[in-house]
């Protein structure tokens, strides 16, 4: 009975532990992979919410891919089936708390964004952003996941 109190108490204080590792409003509490490795990935989004209202249909065709040697791809495809496409340099920033983008193209405005992380797993990267005004909720998956 005693070996028993012993190990609940373990796995109590061991979730204790691991819940205050969060470094993430929305999680995870735990990962075995650095926050730059799990950032490395082709994404696309899943929801996209813009000060509440679900905009996900506007970026059916969108896809960002975060490369190992720290360069970025934003690609988006029209209704008419015209491609734009961005690159630059990508950087975790503010203690890992965000992600900035600096444009290769100073013509784009404005030429760096910072995409504040909420979540951060190997299947999911969930950021809030502030563009034209507006607060945006995206919810990325790697690209052939949604």
């Amino acid at each position: 009975m005693k070996r028993t109190s012993q190990i609940i108490c373990s796995v109590f204080t061991l979730a204790l532990i691991l819940g205050a590792c969060a470094k993430y409003e929305d999680g995870p509490g735990l990962s075995f992979r650095s926050r730059y490795d799990r950032v490395v990935n082709n994404w696309q989004p899943e929801v996209v919410l813009q000060d509440g209202d679900d905009y996900t249909y506007f970026y059916e065709d969108f896809s960002v891919e975060f490369g190992q040697d720290g360069q970025f791809t934003i690609t988006d495809v029209d209704d008419q089936d015209n491609t734009t496409m961005a690159t630059g340099l990508w950087e975790l920033v503010n203690d890992d708390d965000s992600l900035r983008l600096l444009y290769d193209d100073q013509a784009i405005s404005p030429d760096r964004e910072f995409w504040k992380i909420t979540r951060l797993t190997e299947e999911e990267l969930w950021v809030q952003l502030t563009a034209d005004s507006n607060l945006r909720d995206v919810r990325f998956v790697p690209v052939g996941s949604a």
